[in-house]
């Protein structure tokens, strides 16, 4: 799918859930190539889902939250490309919570692109060659749950004793 807007391939604009989907090889020309949530109520889930291969000129190749409330839990961000936040971009006004999820590889504008809220555990963030996160200046770290590996030390907050920075997954 081809979207000269936001979402290349599916826009969340209402309490949603996705789950055991594949959202794979879209493009956007703005946001989100693979999905967007923008709602002022409700919540969203993404779950036991993978989002890998699709790109946005803009912001949040495979997951871009603009706005609500997304819990994505047991799913694999991979591959996906845009100039901020390639694999997942969280915007000033979302609050994502992500558990046992895999953000890997994705190109462009590292894998996590953070400036709203992120609760983050039992997940792994690896982008070899360049930064992991990039965290904004008003809200700049993660609330960890533990259990996080992360290949540098670029993703502020991950500091439970459980989580592991600066660590290869090994995976790929």
């Amino acid at each position: 799918n081809d979207a000269s807007a936001l979402g290349g391939g599916i826009v969340l604009a209402g309490e949603s859930r996705l789950e055991r989907v594949r959202v794979v090889n879209n493009f956007s020309i703005v946001d989100g190539g693979g999905v967007v949530v923008d709602h002022a109520t409700g919540q969203s889930a993404i779950l036991r889902s993978e989002i890998s291969g699709n790109q946005a000129i803009g912001k949040g190749g495979g997951v871009h939250a603009i706005n609500g409330d997304l819990d994505i839990a047991n799913t694999t961000i991979t591959n996906n490309d845009a100039s901020a936040g390639g694999g997942l971009y969280v915007a000033a006004d979302a609050d994502v919570i992500a558990v046992n999820i895999s953000l890997i590889g994705n190109l462009g504008g590292q894998d996590l692109h953070k400036y709203g809220q992120l609760t983050l555990g039992n997940s792994i963030i690896s982008t070899p060659g360049q930064d992991d996160c990039t965290m904004g200046l008003d809200n700049p770290t993660i609330i960890t749950q533990g259990h996080n590996l992360a290949s540098d030390n670029s993703c502020l907050g991950l500091n439970d004793p459980t989580d592991r920075i600066n660590t290869d997954p090994g995976l790929g």
